[in-house]
């Protein structure tokens, strides 16, 4: 039976084979239930509507702590939204620097927008913002690890 805050992937249906879900891990926003046709569903945190658990596999992640987990599932989605870019694989690291340092200086020009006010930070924009910095930073990361293969 799943829990509010299990972590589980989908599989053998249709939204597994989005691109977009392959993989992904999802964490359950409710208890398990049983809806209206007898099946046992969830609700999952950022998917429309219950989902039916008879294709979801529960995964355990005991080491990664919860803030992790989201701010990777942001960097995923800011990954995403960008895939039509081709990804980081010919990029150099010194140019990966560059980005890097770009992005950090947008995030700090958002930061700066809230006129250094905690009540008038953009916490959304603040957040992709933080993405794209940590997308740069594993890219180059990335790098690195294959020259060490």
């Amino acid at each position: 039976m799943l829990k509010k805050g299990d972590k589980v992937v989908m599989h053998t249906c249709l939204a597994a084979s989005i691109p977009a879900y392959q993989g992904k891990v999802w964490t359950c926003k409710s208890e398990e239930s049983i809806a209206e046709n007898g099946k046992p569903v969830v609700l999952l945190e950022g998917f429309q509507g219950p989902f039916t658990t008879e294709y979801l596999q529960k995964v355990n992640m005991p080491n990664v702590r919860e803030p992790v987990l989201w701010f990777a599932e942001q960097m995923e989605l800011k990954l995403q939204e960008n895939d039509h870019k081709g990804g980081w694989e010919n990029c150099g690291i010194f140019w990966l620097r560059g980005r890097l340092l770009e992005e950090a200086n947008e995030l700090s020009g958002v930061m700066y927008a809230g006129h250094n006010s905690e009540s008038g930070l953009d916490l959304e924009n603040i957040i992709r913002e933080a993405s794209d910095v940590a997308n740069f930073a594993m890219m180059i990361a990335d790098q690195a690890r294959k020259r060490l293969a």
